[in-house]
């Protein structure tokens, strides 16, 4: 009898021992190797190849966590390197060209603007502006604000928008429209318009002029 219990009692503790064990390398398991049940880096440069169709995507980091969940921080730069407003830079010895509306130069500084976070997860994509940080905005939302704005702007503006800035506080939207000027070697901006959108009331003005343009 005794020897019929002693016998019960080991199979059950191989069963619990067998059971941990499965837990164990199923948690070693998600540690190491989730990744790969997400989005890889790869992923994560055709994505964004595909929105900066003709721009170098660099994924800075694969660890920027908001709000719990993690992200890749990624740069997409210029491969023109006939860009007459762009400035050049070395990472791992390749050469990039930066964007001004993604950087801006402070001395001899280059300060990021606004960059890419693409979630791990999925094949979310969101937009982070330096002045806005851990604030992330949806790339879809973003473009659809910013393309509402244009088009009422486009209604008074008849001018072409040959570089478009945009800095993002809260539920406002700061549009910068200029173009660039070239005497002989040097160049400037000239500035079109300075327009707000207020993504709440969807009301869009003329910051020039004060006007309410819809």
């Amino acid at each position: 009898m005794t020897s019929l219990y002693d016998e019960k009692s080991k199979h059950r503790y191989k069963y619990i021992v067998g059971v941990l064990l499965i837990l164990i390398f199923m948690s070693l398991y998600f540690i190491f190797f989730s990744e790969s049940a997400g989005v890889s880096k790869d992923e994560v440069k055709s994505i964004i190849s595909k929105i900066d169709e003709g721009y170098d995507v660099i994924v800075t980091s694969d660890n920027y966590v908001v709000d719990g969940k993690t992200y890749y921080t990624v740069h997409s730069n210029l491969k023109n390197n006939n860009s007459e407003y762009s400035d050049e830079f070395i990472i791992d010895t390749r050469k990039y060209y930066r964007v001004n509306t993604s950087y801006a130069k402070v001395g001899n500084e280059e300060i990021w603007e606004v960059r890419y976070c693409v979630s791990k997860e999925n094949n979310e994509v969101y937009l982070e502006f330096r002045n806005n940080p851990q604030r992330l905005i949806k790339y879809n939302d973003y473009n659809d604000n910013l393309n509402y704005a244009l088009s009422i702007i486009k209604k008074t503006n008849y001018s072409q928008f040959p570089h478009i800035d945009v800095t993002i506080e809260g539920d406002i939207y700061t549009i910068h429209l200029y173009e660039i000027v070239k005497n002989d070697e040097e160049s400037h901006t000239a500035t079109i318009g300075w327009y707000t959108l207020n993504i709440k009331t969807r009301e869009v003005k003329n910051l020039m002029s004060d006007e309410i343009l819809n």
